[in-house]
């Protein structure tokens, strides 16, 4: 993939940073963009910090070492 122009970015609620718990954290008019993700090129990715370890270079075959460990 050359482009992650085309990737649909899923939009979450604003709510989710406009209040915590219910309580308003932002003023009533603010506007918020809350993407769920974002797309980054692949020059600026150095790790995958996961709830399993890091992830680090060459990524292929360290996924898939991951994956096999935790079975």
């Amino acid at each position: 993939m050359q482009s992650g122009d085309n990737i649909p970015i899923e939009e979450r609620k604003p709510e989710e940073v406009l209040s915590i718990a219910g309580i308003p954290v932002a003023p009533h008019d603010a506007t918020v963009w809350n993407p769920a993700f974002d797309v980054v090129p692949h020059d600026y990715i150095h790790a995958f910090i996961t709830d399993r370890g890091i992830i680090n270079p060459p990524f292929a075959p360290a996924i898939q070492t991951m994956i096999y460990n935790a079975q």
